[in-house]
């Protein structure tokens, strides 16, 4: 039979009221502010969640919770401009000492507003979400954060360091940027794309035909999938990672693939290989060819499907 110490019971009982004061020490947060149909709302999280959504409500309310030894929230500004920071210690010792402290718990926000307000959001770590925001303008930037992005806009822009995105939404015009973090993009874009990655890879779904596409990476994978609209240009460049490009029935375009060193595999067109050397390349017309696609890669391969 095991023996219950009083030290044992001692050290069970100042963890359990270490537990009940963190729980006790969580901020609720309930904020309303009033902001113009055309206004920008900022939003400022270092860890933990910020999640957006846009409803039909004319003011901006602020929910969740405030983590234990949070400073507090900070809002600023005016109807036209809102500023919504979780205010963090600084514990200094350099960028991630300056990013929130190390002794702060993380915070999670949740803001609804108009689905006509602009948004800027910036995380570290924090989980980014948003859904149904219909502003002119949305820009998301974290560090380390996941970003999910199920809303619209005219103008789009993500940016990650190592942080995944995943964008199902729509926006005329799109810029997605990761440096290792993985892109999956499965959106509407009606006029623009453009995505750059490191060594993350990047899969496309596009769900309507696109005018202008612009891909590039230097070591991650690219799987695309996407159908050129009338005198649409798609340029796609990898360094080192391979491109597998599903062309879309009905895809009319001037197709050019080349590859250095890299094996260049095609169901169109006819793979020509230089006599001297390792590298391939293709030019094809699809339909009456009123778009242009231009592939290329260094050493890595490339592969051109048609459904």
């Amino acid at each position: 039979m095991r023996t219950i110490t009083p030290a044992a019971v001692i050290t069970w009982l100042a963890s359990s009221l270490l537990a009940v004061a963190s729980v006790q020490a969580s901020e609720p947060i309930n904020e309303t502010r009033e902001i113009a149909a055309n206004g920008t709302v900022e939003i400022e999280n270092v860890r933990g969640s910020i999640r957006v959504e846009a409803s039909e409500r004319s003011d901006v309310a602020i929910t969740g919770t405030l983590g234990e030894g949070v400073k507090g929230l900070r809002i600023t500004g005016d109807g036209q401009h809102l500023s919504i920071e979780v205010e963090y210690p600084d514990s200094g010792g350099g960028w991630f000492g300056g990013w929130g402290g190390s002794k702060a718990e993380s915070s999670d926000l949740r803001v609804q507003l108009p689905a006509t307000v602009s948004i800027d959001v910036s995380s570290v770590s924090a989980h980014v979400e948003i859904t149904g925001s219909a502003g002119q303008h949305s820009e998301i930037n974290s560090v380390s954060g996941r970003v999910d992005y199920a809303g619209t806009a005219n103008e789009l822009e993500i940016e990650t360091v190592s942080g995944a995105i995943d964008f199902t939404g729509a926006a005329s015009n799109a810029s997605v940027q990761s440096v290792s973090g993985g892109i999956d993009i499965q959106a509407a874009i009606a006029e623009r794309l453009v995505t750059e990655s490191v060594s993350g890879d990047v899969k496309l779904g596009a769900q309507q035909p696109l005018q202008r596409l612009q891909v590039s990476t230097v070591s991650g994978d690219l799987q695309l999938s996407a159908q050129t609209a009338a005198g649409a240009r798609f340029d796609i460049e990898s360094l080192s990672g391979d491109v597998q490009l599903q062309l879309v029935s009905g895809t009319s375009a001037r197709l050019r693939a080349e590859t250095f060193s890299g094996n260049l595999d095609s169901d169109v067109g006819t793979v020509e290989r230089e006599e001297y050397g390792p590298g391939a390349h293709l030019d094809a017309q699809l339909l009456d060819g009123k778009g242009d696609i231009r592939v290329e890669s260094f050493s890595g391969g490339i592969r051109l499907r048609s459904k």
